[in-house]
């Protein structure tokens, strides 16, 4: 995704490629970056990993002491918030001016934190991607300003959302995460053990009035159905 959008805040998340920084590919080459499919079986990706050609989480993230602060819930986040009921037309209001505050204010963060890239992530920068056809909310649908804009709270999450993503993704359907033909993305937890241990009447009670009886990840809870 990161790619496709030419996004710079990849290169404060991830390293080039072995193979790529090798070849001597610059920093802001996208190509020079590339990851692991999900849906693959591990030993397509484990390969791909030997022999030079996945990115790595960014060496920062464990190198440094302190890194970047960790938000619970930021300006970037209310603002795309905030854009989304909008375009929803709970709230009145532009959506855009809401949405290019979300993304200048990533960029900003990151050119706080990672300082090493800050000429990737200044003013101009963050200008140039939301006017990028890949990013800017002008001449969607409805529906795909609403995928524009959970996609950019996905990245704006990246070691920060916690399980927000996975929750976004269960109200709105995206990111598309990639997965294995009949493989869903997990809808709830399994009760623990210890409820089976000591409350098993109600437990049972609980399955039976909501899942049929069965205690399965891929069950949609009833604020999905």
């Amino acid at each position: 995704m990161l790619a496709d959008k030419k996004d710079p805040r990849l290169f404060t998340f991830c390293t080039q490629t072995k193979n790529a920084k090798s070849a001597g590919l610059a920093v802001d080459n996208f190509s020079s970056y590339d990851g692991g499919d999900p849906a693959a079986p591990y030993a397509t990706v484990n390969a791909k990993a030997v022999a030079g050609n996945i990115s790595k989480p960014h060496s920062r993230f464990y190198a440094s002491a302190t890194n970047e602060p960790q938000i619970l819930m930021g300006y970037s986040e209310q603002e795309l918030i905030i854009a989304e009921a909008i375009v929803r037309g709970w709230i009145t209001g532009d959506a855009a001016i809401h949405y290019e505050a979300a993304v200048r204010a990533s960029f900003k963060f990151y050119e706080t934190y990672a300082s090493d890239y800050a000429s990737y992530l200044n003013e101009t920068a963050a200008t140039a991607y939301i006017a990028s056809p890949e990013n800017s909310l002008t001449g969607l649908t409805t529906e795909q300003k609403i995928e524009r804009i959970v996609d950019q709270k996905y990245i704006q999450s990246y070691f920060q959302g916690m399980w927000t993503p996975l929750f976004e993704h269960l109200r709105t359907g995206y990111p598309a995460f990639r997965r294995p033909t009949g493989v869903e993305v997990p809808k709830r937890w399994m009760y623990p053990q210890a409820e089976y241990n000591n409350n098993a009447t109600n437990v049972k009670a609980a399955l039976d009035r909501q899942f049929g009886g069965l205690d399965r990840i891929s069950d949609a809870l009833w604020w999905e159905k």
